[in-house]
């Protein structure tokens, strides 16, 4: 595999998000809100044409993608006559995705990819949970736009 040194760049990603939604029900006098914060930390490159040791495949760029996210969100109720907060659900979640890419024919991709979710629930009812994704995905764009 070769790779030229032109055109390489690095590609970061930096993001905090922070979201909140509340319900007010009329019918047993309570409110409930959920909050919700995350932070995003991402990194990328990209090798412009790199040729894989095979004749009929052309040169072309391939992009490596990583990123981590931590989210926590909560569940509260919050009831109005009582003047009680409880707190129902919520969870820690940490997610890795990395991604690696490179284009075969001008309408042909092929990607690398790695999926991580571990959930860490914080009431005592559930339990923590992970998932894992990985593999190869063809794309085939009908239209030839990358």
């Amino acid at each position: 595999m070769l790779i030229s040194p032109h055109f390489c760049g690095l590609i970061t990603k930096f993001e905090y998000k922070k979201d909140r939604s509340a319900t007010l029900s009329l019918n047993n006098n309570q409110v409930t809100e959920v909050l919700g914060n995350e932070w995003v930390i991402g990194s990328g490159y990209k090798f412009v044409k790199v040729k894989l040791p095979f004749e009929k495949i052309p040169a072309s760029d391939v992009n490596i993608r990583f990123d981590f996210s931590f989210r926590d969100n909560l569940t509260v109720i919050r009831k109005a006559v009582e003047n009680t907060n409880q707190a129902t659900a919520g969870q820690r979640v940490i997610s890795i995705k990395a991604s690696i890419d490179y284009n075969l024919t001008q309408n042909l991709t092929v990607q690398y990819y790695y999926d991580q979710v571990l959930n860490t629930p914080k009431i005592a009812t559930s339990y923590p949970t992970g998932n894992l994704s990985t593999g190869l995905r063809l794309r085939f764009n009908l239209a030839g736009v990358q």
